[in-house]
């Protein structure tokens, strides 16, 4: 088989700049092991402007070379409160795990849930955007060689 295919079986992490037709996200450098695994498919925002279905980069607060690659299947807003059964979490709990992002938070914000494919789906079902085909690729494992590399 030729092509994606032949990419490594875990999800990708895409090395690039930044691309102006691909919305961006930063994310926390201890939930990329997460998304890569597949295992983080969700997000929850507060005030970081709109995000649309299609491609979205997360980039790494810490690392610029970390970069995922995800497909947003869809985005709502609601108040912070009422997203918390989505996370098995009490309001207040989640309120305390927002506020370590967002340390303005209100229990009752409007925040916008964003729900998205694992990095692998999004290669498998929409490919990579031609901007990216040149770049380099990493696996999961590779993230973990780069992050001992960093330190």
């Amino acid at each position: 088989m030729g092509g994606l295919l032949e990419l490594p079986y875990w999800p990708i992490l895409a090395r690039m700049e930044k691309d102006e037709h691909i919305q961006t996200l930063e994310l926390a450098d201890s939930l990329f092991p997460q998304v890569l695994a597949g295992e983080k498919t969700r997000t929850l925002r507060w005030r970081e402007g709109e995000i649309r279905p299609g491609y979205l980069l997360y980039t790494s607060f810490d690392n610029p070379a970390w970069k995922a690659l995800v497909w947003v299947t869809g985005c709502r807003d609601a108040p912070m409160n009422e997203m918390a059964p989505l996370y098995d979490m009490s309001p207040e709990d989640l309120h305390k795990s927002m506020q370590r992002h967002y340390p303005d938070i209100e229990i009752d914000s409007p925040v916008t849930l964003v729900e998205h494919l694992t990095p692998r789906q999004t290669a498998e079902e929409h490919g990579v955007p031609e901007s990216l085909r040149g770049e380099i690729l990493m696996s999961a494992e590779e993230l973990n060689s780069e992050a001992s590399a960093s330190r």
